[in-house]
């Protein structure tokens, strides 16, 4: 398969008649994982399943929407619906282009403050010496790192 510049992102869809057609048609089977509406191109078996959206080449993504036609109806002369819809194209480069996020501009700090945060801790550390009296120790004051509110990053 080759890679295109332009991506294409499809979901099976929610509409209950499609699926009731799907289902009398036996387009719709069922497996171990549920439901799923197994379509081909290329000799590549795509598979879509209700709630998740699969990202193809956008040239294979109409070939697929294309092959998902169904008849809604009673008759021949019914009205042809694609069973996945488009969730919509995008361009590789854009991606491509945008810039990718530092690890600390996600928590909400520089770079610098991160590492300034790193090196305070290491001396905080440093600073109570390992075979120190345990009554020393807590009548020394130690210095403490400063403290960093890091918000949780849910993907």
């Amino acid at each position: 398969m080759s890679l295109e510049m332009r991506q294409m992102k499809l979901r099976l869809t929610s509409d209950e008649n499609i699926l009731a057609q799907a289902r009398r048609c036996r387009s719709l089977k069922k497996d171990d994982h549920g439901e799923v509406l197994k379509l081909q191109f290329d000799a590549q078996v795509f598979e879509f399943r209700p709630g998740r959206v699969v990202t193809v080449n956008e040239s294979i993504g109409q070939s697929l929407r294309r092959e998902s036609g169904i008849i809604i109806g009673e008759h021949i002369d019914g009205e042809q619906v694609p069973m996945l819809d488009d969730l919509g194209a995008y361009d590789i480069n854009e991606l491509m282009e945008s810039k990718t996020p530092n690890v600390a501009e996600e928590f909400g700090m520089s770079i610098d403050d991160l590492r300034k945060a790193a090196k305070a801790f290491q001396n905080a550390e440093k600073a109570v010496p390992e075979d120190a009296d345990a009554d020393v120790v807590a009548a020394t004051p130690v210095r403490t790192a400063p403290v960093v509110r890091v918000p949780s990053v849910t993907r």
